[in-house]
């Protein structure tokens, strides 16, 4: 945990002297790649796994992306990254992974709100799982298709709802394993200042796998606070809960709150 904050302490370290201490080298890199249209950016998001009670271990994504920009609508993705795993808080060494690499194509403005009353983005992604989630998961995969509808109502409001729908690559026929999964979210973005925005996230989940009995559907609420530094630093603070789920026979999921996850991330743009 304490090699994780470290590594977050420096991100911020370099990031600060990055834009204070750019060689005339790197510059001609950036000036070169920004006029092709290419942008260049990190994420580190750091979250707690939990136990009934208690956090008991954690868990570091660590990710670049590559983006290309042929038109002012069209943006290719390319992503990669590295984790790591503390499934105990009281066991100081942690399992390193490669990231799920992804693949994503957005088209922007497909709908704009100043004609149709609503802004409305479509993006594919690509992903293909590592090794060892192969192995764990049984899936090589998944492709994942989002549909994003925006509504600005004061220039301090808006609301983002997306339509989701992620299909999976399995590499085993039981029917225990989800084959695709549904989700509806719902962000009500407000602007409490210039700098600071509050979204308290609701997403309807449905899992679908071989048969009714273990299809399952469930709610997400995932309240996020977002800070930005700079253009190019921001962070987001966040706590994500699931406190409903289907065919437990109760309203509210048992222990949802002590379950829930604290995370942190960290964002910066290069280009």
């Amino acid at each position: 945990m304490k090699k994780t904050l470290a590594l977050l302490v420096l991100m911020l370290g370099l990031s600060a002297y990055a834009q204070e201490n750019v060689s005339d080298g790197s510059v001609g890199i950036l000036s070169t790649l920004k006029s092709a249209n290419i942008g260049l950016s990190l994420s580190n998001e750091l979250k707690s796994s939990t136990s009934k009670t208690q956090i008991d271990g954690f868990y570091n994504k660590l990710e670049g992306f590559m983006t290309y920009k042929p038109t002012s609508v069209d943006t290719f993705k390319l992503g990669v990254g590295y984790n790591a795993i503390n499934a105990n808080v009281n066991d100081q060494t942690a399992k390193y992974n490669f990231e799920s690499p992804s693949f994503r194509y957005k088209r922007s403005n497909i709908l704009v709100q100043d004609n149709n009353g609503v802004k409305f983005d479509s993006e594919a992604r690509v992903y293909y799982y590592p090794d060892y989630m192969q192995t764990t998961k049984f899936m090589t995969g998944n492709t994942s298709w989002r549909n994003t509808f925006t509504r600005t109502f004061t220039p301090d409001y808006k609301l983002v709802t997306e339509l989701r729908w992620d299909e999976y690559f399995r590499t085993n026929a039981t029917n225990k394993l989800a084959r695709r999964r549904l989700m509806l979210t719902a962000d009500p973005v407000v602007a409490l200042s210039e700098t600071v925005t509050l979204t308290p996230e609701v997403s309807l989940n449905s899992t679908m796998a071989g048969t009714n009995t273990v299809n399952k559907e469930f709610v997400v609420f995932k309240p996020m606070v977002d800070y930005a530094f700079n253009k190019s630093f921001a962070t987001q603070a966040y706590w994500e809960t699931t406190p409903m789920v289907s065919r437990d026979g109760k309203l509210l999921a048992k222990d949802f709150a002590p379950k829930g996850i604290l995370g942190l991330v960290l964002t910066y743009t290069i280009l």
